[in-house]
Parts: structure tokens; sequence; C-alpha cells
């Protein structure tokens, strides 16, 4: 409503029409959309049952699958991961601000199992990590593999977001990091005076964390 009241305004001072007719609108009938989760899993049996189905895609949709998962990145950023971003020997991924929806840089600790997929993935010979042409991995191509394989309801691969959050959140006691560096590794936007001040980066804590994850989905599945 806001863009459009703008809209009316400008026509207004430009004389094409005579009144503004969003001021009449009675803000009261307009109601904030409910969020909605993306689906998700967190019970341990039905997440090792998804993990043996992805093994059963192409190479690098299965790849691009198990990154996800254990990095819980936004599909974009998995989609458009450039190997300029990525330092296996240091151990750590750095994406851009322009490629962030938070406008900043993001560090992804890397583990074993995050850096033996990369490793595979070098034989695809992309700019892109998850890719085996010039062009990143098509919008769809991960979502429609776990379709395909009868998680349409269940899991998306934004779902894996949700995933990693809730299971790392309720076993905080068994890995020790605090929710502040859980929330810096989601890459999530802290509002409020603690977001205008709290710049810490938890870079060790979250290194910790990312290890955890990828031994807690490892021990889900065999090899």
């Amino acid at each position: 409503l806001k863009i459009v009241t703008r809209m009316f305004r400008y026509a207004l001072s430009e004389g094409a029409i005579e009144h503004n007719v969003c001021l009449d609108v009675d803000r009261g009938i307009l109601k904030k959309g409910q969020g909605k989760n993306f689906p998700h899993m967190t019970n341990q049996k039905e997440l090792s049952e998804l993990i043996e189905s992805i093994k059963t895609c192409t190479d690098v949709t299965r790849c691009a699958i198990m990154f996800a998962m254990h990095t819980f990145l936004r599909p974009f950023n998995v989609r458009y991961l450039e190997w300029c971003e990525v330092d296996i020997d240091n151990r750590v991924i750095v994406i851009p601000q322009e490629k962030m929806k938070t406008r900043k840089p993001h560090i992804v600790p890397l583990t074993d199992s995050t850096i033996k997929i990369l490793n595979e993935a070098k034989g695809f010979k992309s700019r892109y990590v998850f890719s085996r042409t010039s062009k990143p991995m098509s919008e769809m191509a991960m979502q429609e593999a776990l379709k395909r394989r009868g998680y349409e309801h269940r899991q998306t691969v934004h779902g894996f977001r949700h995933t990693a959050s809730t299971i790392l959140n309720e076993n905080i006691s068994k890995h020790g990091i605090h929710s502040e560096a859980i929330e810096k590794q989601l890459a999530h936007v802290t509002g409020g005076i603690k977001g205008v001040y709290n710049k810490a980066e938890y870079l060790q804590e979250r290194i910790k964390l990312m290890q955890w994850w990828s031994e807690y989905l490892g021990q889900l599945h065999t090899p």
C-alpha cells in the first residue's frame, strides 16, 4: 500500500488526478500475512532416509543438496557459489556481500565433510561449484530432485535452514555453542539495539558449530 500511495501522491502533484484514493483506505482491514515456514524435517530417522534417497541423485545435484544440508546456506548461495569464494586450504568460504540477503559478507567454516563434497565438485570443471556448464545450476534443480523422491511437502532445500536451526538450538547443551553464533551462521539479521551494537563474528564458535553439525549428519547415514 505504501508504494501505491506514493505513486498516487506523485500523480496528484503532477495534476494527473484530483484525489489520492489510497488515503481513503482503512488500514485496519489490511493485515500482515502470517509467516510460513518452509517444509522441513527434524526427526533423525526421516533425515537418515532422506540422505539415503539423495544418494540416488545425479552427481552435481547430489553434491549441491548435501552441501546445502551441511552448510544450511540459502539455495541461491549454493547455486551461485563460485570457486573464487572457496578457500579449501584455510577451510573457509567467504560469500561477498552482493550475494547475501543481509548485504554483508558471509563466512562459512568448512568441515571434513564439506571439503570432501567440494573436492568431488572440482571434477565438474565450471566457474560455479555445482555446475557442469558456464551457467549456475537451474533454480528448481535441487527442489525437483527432492520432489521426485517424495519430499515435496516434507522437505525443501531452504527448509534445511529450519532443520539446522531447530536441531542446533535444541542441542546447545551438547555442542556448547550459544544461540547468537547459530544465528550468525544462519546469516540472520539481528534487529533492535542489539543488532546495532553486536558486531561480533563468533568465528571460533562457528567453526566448532559447523563441525558438530557435519558430524551429526554423518552419524545419520553410512558413506
